[in-house]
């Protein structure tokens, strides 16, 4: 009989094509929406390997971190040491989110640990809410004939609203079930 899976590479290690300039090891890049880390240096167009996942210790601006907190890398930014090649910091008008820090650090501290690509309580998408007071209906239905009578057209649209938040909220709960989606 033969052999059905191989092993192929750690999970969490991904393929990365650096761009057009040459990249370090140790400091993050995106792939996709994955914020990841450079394991070796890599010359401009060449491929690697970038992690996007596990714990790691970032070198942070002077902002103040609580465990739990989104942190995004800022390349321009500089860090408390007062190198101006990047840090991690909690603002969003940094280049992009890395994960949630996965403890405090104060805002002298250098840096700060964040669990990369770490979803957390604010990334939860929460259920829809059916505010239209229209009642579920099987089907959209279809609109007066000539678009004279606005009160019918808008009932169907209500009923139409209020299918289609019972079915997002249905969707969502076998995504919460299989683990794919946070509960909220």
């Amino acid at each position: 009989m033969s052999q059905k899976a191989r092993f192929w590479k750690e999970s969490g290690v991904i393929d990365y094509t650096m761009g057009t300039s040459d990249g370090t090891a140790g400091y993050p890049y995106l792939e996709g929406d994955k914020a990841g880390v450079l394991t070796t240096d890599l010359a401009a167009g060449e491929v690697g390997s970038l992690t996007v996942s596990g714990i790691w210790n970032f070198n942070k601006d002077a902002s103040a971190v609580t465990a739990g907190d989104s942190i995004f890398w800022d390349s321009d930014g500089t860090d408390v040491d007062g190198d101006a090649g990047g840090g991690a910091a909690t603002t969003t008008v940094a280049d992009f989110w890395l994960g949630r820090a996965f403890a405090a650090a104060g805002t002298d501290a250098t840096t700060c640990y964040v669990v990369l690509n770490e979803a957390g309580a604010d990334d939860v998408n929460a259920d829809i809410t059916d505010n239209t007071d229209g009642t579920a209906a099987a089907t959209l239905g279809t609109f007066s004939a000539g678009g004279t009578d606005w009160a019918e057209d808008v009932t169907v649209v209500q009923n139409g609203m209020a299918t289609l938040c019972a079915e997002q909220n249905a969707i969502k709960a076998t995504l919460r079930k299989a683990g794919i989606l946070k509960s909220a």
